[in-house]
């Protein structure tokens, strides 16, 4: 009906606007009116589980939702996007698109969404296909093709065929909008890397960093915020094996907005939670810098920061110190 749809428009409204205490009334009165195995309810429940940083709940209720053949294509897109994203099961992920691929009269623009989500699934399974991930770009109308999504999805593919040049062609031929041109560039300064171009690639992530904070609308840091989450790093310090605390343990721990020129020439992520600063050719570090706004920029949910900064915190000890088969377990 046209009320139960208008509910549902304003609860994913007030997902978008961070209202989700509004988000969720809505939805426990549809649980109580339509039933809560009803598939636009569990696609409602499972996006304000998400929203509210419960992946595990998100993930099963869109699941549940998916397993009902809706004929809502969001709903399959959403499911798959959780899974894909979060990293969690490939597989789930890529039924889903399949079973919403199979449906007969999709509109065009659901279709090539859905098709660049598989070619994605198809390039992080364990059973990694980039060839079958080119032949699913290669069915998409130009258009589609030649959007941000697709020539970065491409280009992942091409990398790991190995024609890394090809991936550098297509990336630096791309034209895109502002919001869309900090991901490109971004596998551009990873392609660059890839092929040795030292200085291209640092002039790419600077962009990067500079593309990104042109989108920033956050507070100014101050002492306070900074105190918090040097707080965090600090106590998750505290529970690193003694092999890797000795590494760091003579490092101040700084907090800063985003990484600075030198920061990213010597090696910084412009889009790492965490960047270890000094000398990493000779295993010299300065100090362990916190990035506030790419933090902001990437979790839906405070509940995920801890999390996100140890996995930012294991990349870095693989970064400087060359530990490349490090894996550590931090509870």
């Amino acid at each position: 009906s046209s009320d139960l749809q208008d509910q549902l428009s304003e609860a994913f409204s007030a997902i978008e606007q961070d209202d989700l205490e509004q988000a969720q009334k809505i939805c426990d009165q549809l649980e109580s009116s339509i039933g809560e195995h009803d598939s636009r309810v569990l696609h409602l429940k499972g996006m304000c589980a998400w929203a509210s940083g419960e992946v595990d709940s998100a993930a099963t209720a869109l699941l549940a939702a998916v397993d009902q053949s809706p004929e809502d294509p969001q709903i399959y897109l959403d499911c798959a996007e959780l899974y894909l994203g979060m990293g969690l099961e490939i597989d789930a992920a890529e039924a889903s698109l399949r079973g919403l691929l199979a449906r007969e009269g999709l509109d065009a623009g659901v279709h090539s969404e859905a098709s660049i989500l598989l070619a994605q699934c198809r390039l992080e399974h364990t059973d990694s296909d980039p060839q079958e991930a080119l032949e699913i770009l290669d069915g998409l109308e130009d258009d589609a093709q030649n959007s941000a999504m697709a020539r970065s999805t491409r280009s992942a593919a091409l990398v790991e065929l190995g024609r890394g040049d090809e991936a550098i062609a297509l990336l630096e031929s791309a034209e895109v909008g502002d919001e869309e041109a900090g991901d490109l560039v971004y596998q551009l300064g990873i392609c660059y890397s890839l092929a040795g171009r030292t200085d291209d690639a640092n002039t790419a992530m600077v962009k990067v960093r500079d593309l990104d904070a042109a989108q920033d609308e956050y507070e100014e840091l101050d002492a306070q915020e900074s105190a918090g989450l040097r707080s965090i790093v600090e106590e998750l310090l505290e529970d690193l094996p003694e092999p890797l605390l000795k590494r760091v343990a003579a490092a101040p721990v700084k907090v800063q907005a985003r990484a600075t020129d030198e920061q990213i020439k010597g090696g910084i992520d412009p889009r790492a939670f965490i960047g270890f600063d000094g000398d990493a050719e000779n295993e010299a570090m300065t100090a362990l810098v916190i990035m506030r706004n790419p933090l902001l920029d990437a979790l839906d949910h405070e509940s995920q920061l801890p999390e996100a900064l140890v996995e930012a915190m294991i990349d870095e000890f693989r970064r400087f110190f060359g530990l490349e088969d490090l894996s550590v377990a931090i509870t």
